[in-house]
């Protein structure tokens, strides 16, 4: 299967390609409204009716929407604002450019749910690989209990993230720790609000807690530059080894 991080790659790889066509149609936008307003005056209906407010922070589908919107509109314009160069072939562009865009969105969104169900897949076959191992292993300790200690310890699995045996009465709490966009962070922290478990996540996003007694906690992830990310009521039981991400939004500059 697809690793994750390639997975993430891909996804980034979509994300950022659709980020410059939105700045390119955003652009090619403010182009056409412009001359627009140099023909009429910004006081006129007509700029009044091609106008945008707020372009930039307009989601994907309103910026869609809005460039096939200025394309039609602005098409009732055409033969008078030809002296200030609103051609045919601008309005094209942008149709295409719109399209483009529109495209890339699918294929962002195509990207995301292509790494949810591969993550679920692998867990799933992670799962199925676990009960295999382990009849495996419960068969070799049985073979050897008693009669061959060095082979009887050959058998011995643990399962936990760490591969550290999970003590009586402990749990263990691992995942990834991310960004917008998936990007993986290296240095976030991860605490248990009013104890002194924590954990530093590693490059790959990676983090674990061990030894977290048994009980219900509230785990805080935070790194430098973004909004720490709080999840209140989370179980730990006898011998679980949890799984959760957590995704840290950026702090505005």
């Amino acid at each position: 299967m697809p690793t994750d991080a390639e997975l993430v790659g891909d996804k980034i790889g979509k994300t950022e390609a659709k980020a410059a066509k939105a700045k390119e149609l955003r652009e090619g936008i403010s182009d056409i409204v412009n001359r627009v307003g140099l023909k009429y005056g910004k006081s006129s209906w007509q700029y009044r009716k091609i106008r945008v407010s707020e372009l930039a922070r307009l989601n994907d589908s309103e910026l869609c929407r809005i460039g096939k919107a200025t394309s039609r509109t602005a098409t009732a314009f055409i033969d008078e604002t030809a002296s200030m160069g609103l051609t045919q072939e601008l309005l094209d562009n942008i149709n295409t450019i719109t399209q483009e865009f529109d495209d890339l969105i699918d294929l962002q969104h195509d990207a995301v749910k292509e790494r949810d169900i591969s993550t679920q897949e692998r867990r799933l076959k992670a799962n199925a690989l676990y009960i295999k191992l382990m009849h495996i292993s419960e068969t070799g300790k049985a073979a050897y209990m008693s009669k061959n200690e060095a082979k009887y310890n050959d058998y011995v699995i643990y399962n936990t993230a760490s591969g550290k045996r999970i003590a009586k009465d402990f749990g263990i709490l691992t995942g990834i720790v991310s960004g917008k966009d998936d990007i993986l962070l290296q240095g976030a922290t991860v605490k248990a609000e009013g104890t002194e478990l924590t954990a530093t996540s590693i490059e790959n996003g990676e983090y674990i807690i061990n030894d977290i007694p048994v009980g219900t906690y509230t785990f805080i992830a935070s790194a430098e530059g973004y909004k720490s990310s709080v999840l209140n009521n989370i179980e730990i039981t006898d011998g679980d080894s949890k799984e959760i991400d957590f995704e840290l939004i950026k702090v505005e500059d």
